[in-house]
């Protein structure tokens, strides 16, 4: 029984490591009311005077309305405005109202000389920029390339706490005015964006007009089949991850959204409406590889009459704790499958150890030295058992050759054997089965931590996130492993022994394109296994 259940704990670590490895880029997605494009309804509109959602005005007397004179705006040549904080330097553009470029200040797209801010508009081309607002109705058709006129050249923000805005407007041939508002802050990465829309006309209107946060994709980028990139939405509750390939079709949702953009592995785009309210969300890829996350809702002020949508936009780092300020749930992108519950919490303590250490790869290395000390009673168990049970294996061999033609009498025999010297035959396991849940919450936390990406260690090691490119820390990780296996006690059993000479190979294998923080949590988990069992072999009888 011992040896099945040892057997067995070893081919799920194994198991585990290889789904991590070979299955987790097809991710299933969670379970959210999905509605055909076409399905989707907007529920019915009720007057909200004094919210921040949308506010109608009707003018004081309907004779106004008709002296209303709609006028053609005369085209402009298009112009570039430049928001410079201490966080990123963003570049708009007035064709569209949209987002040419956003760079982020401390984040490099690699290390060394020549490195680039990271920016986190793909795109390059206007059909690719991001937050232009798009309708298929007659009113509004001409939106999307649409030149608008702006109230400044450029803000610079630098101090924190210091605010500034900058104001877009565009009148449709029809007499539809939107104002799109952009409010920045120092030392933030979160930006307002009010859309106003005002009915000039003397005519009714109802349009859907779309917000859309677009990603252009680049073929040539090497895909991390360990973690998420693509669209991503919180509706009701339920984080919605639409990986590229299954975006052959479009896919429409309606709900409460409060948040939709999207992520990869370290950095999130996000468009977040104020008060959660219910609108529908449209997710699809063009053939030219542009990703576009759409929040669509409905104008439809009165003649002279005027709304407000009001949303909040994050682009930034996938930083749990920058996320958990911003509010709406976004800690939520952050996402590490099963082991969420224990993951997070544990890379909240590893940036808490971090302040004490200013190194992540020394944080590391504490945080496992902690988390050994918290789980010392029950390797300790293991490891009596497994030695209490060696004692016993050469009284089991004999059992097995007296009853080899009687398998119940050697059960019996067995379990007497078992009682008579007070060896529990899972002893050695169910210690090891506690653990797992901890050891994989910390993998994921570390596979999937921007904390770590371009965090030097020491020497060669100059970025935790990526692999160690002279595989030193995974050949010694694989000999740890080695010496530990040679000292930890064995049942004497061929199949057992041949699975354990292979556990080092195979780990060190799969470890030498892990990140290299990754690698030293495990060797020096080995290292301290090793000082552990040395202990138990030398003074526990």
């Amino acid at each position: 029984m011992e040896k099945r259940a040892f057997i067995a704990v070893i081919l799920s670590l194994l198991v585990l490591f290889l789904y991590q490895y070979l299955v987790d880029k097809n991710k299933k997605m969670p379970a959210t009311k999905e509605v055909p494009q076409t399905e989707v309804t907007e529920p019915k509109k009720e007057g909200l005077e004094g919210m921040s959602r949308e506010e109608r005005i009707l003018p004081e007397t309907m004779s106004k309305m008709s002296l209303v004179k709609v006028q053609k705006i005369t085209q402009k040549e298009e112009k570039e405005i430049t928001v410079t904080t201490d966080l990123y330097t963003a570049v708009f553009t007035t064709r569209g109202a949209k987002l040419k470029s956003w760079k982020l200040q401390k984040y490099k797209d690699k290390i060394g000389k020549d490195a680039q801010n990271i920016d986190l508009v793909t795109g390059r081309k206007s059909e690719g920029y991001p937050l232009g607002l798009e309708s298929s109705k007659p009113d509004l058709h001409d939106i999307r390339e649409a030149l608008f006129e702006v109230d400044k050249g450029s803000l610079s923000l630098k101090e924190r706490g210091e605010q500034g805005s900058i104001s877009f407007s565009w009148t449709s041939p029809h007499g539809i005015e939107l104002i799109k508002k952009f409010t920045f802050s120092a030392g933030k990465y979160l930006v307002g964006l009010d859309v106003n829309i005002s009915n000039l006309s003397d005519k009714d209107t109802k349009e859907d007009v779309a917000l859309s946060w677009k990603t252009k994709l680049d073929p040539s980028k090497e895909v991390d089949s360990y973690s998420f990139s693509g669209p991503v939405a919180l509706i009701d509750g339920n984080l919605e991850e639409v990986e590229i390939k299954k975006l052959d079709k479009d896919r429409a949702y309606s709900g409460t959204v409060k948040w939709a953009g999207y992520e990869d592995k370290y950095f999130m785009s996000s468009i977040i409406p104020k008060e959660s309210r219910k609108v529908k969300l449209r997710m699809s890829k063009s053939s030219g590889d542009v990703v576009s996350v759409d929040i669509v809702e409905p104008i439809e002020p009165y003649p002279g009459g005027k709304m407000l949508h009001s949303y909040s936009l994050y682009l930034g780092p996938k930083d749990i704790d920058v996320l958990k300020s911003v509010g709406a749930d976004l800690q939520k992108a952050l996402n590490f499958g099963w082991f969420d519950i224990i993951a997070k919490p544990l890379l909240i303590f590893l940036k808490y150890i971090n302040k004490g250490t200013h190194n992540f790869g020394l944080a590391i290395i504490v945080l496992t030295v902690v988390i050994k000390i918290l789980f010392f009673p029950l390797t300790h168990t293991s490891y009596k058992s497994m030695k209490n049970m060696q004692k016993v294996q050469p009284l089991m061999l004999k059992l097995k050759k007296k009853y080899k033609d009687d398998k119940e009498r050697l059960n019996k025999e067995i379990m007497a054997l078992y009682r008579s010297h007070k060896v529990n035959p899972l002893g050695g396991c169910l210690p090891m089965i506690l653990q797992i849940p901890v050891f994989f919450a910390l993998y994921k936390a570390l596979l999937g931590s921007i904390e770590l990406r371009h965090a030097p260690f020491i020497f060669w090691i100059n970025d935790l996130s990526a692999k160690d490119p002279y595989y030193i820390t995974p050949i010694i990780m694989g000999a740890s492993m080695f010496i530990q296996q040679k000292m930890t006690p064995t049942v004497g059993d061929p199949m057992q022994a041949k699975i354990m000479l292979l556990m080092p190979i195979v780990f060190t294998v799969m470890f030498l394109n892990f990140p290299s923080g990754l690698v030293i949590y495990w060797l020096v988990n080995n290292v301290l296994s090793i000082g552990q069992q040395f202990y138990i072999n030398k003074y526990t009888a």
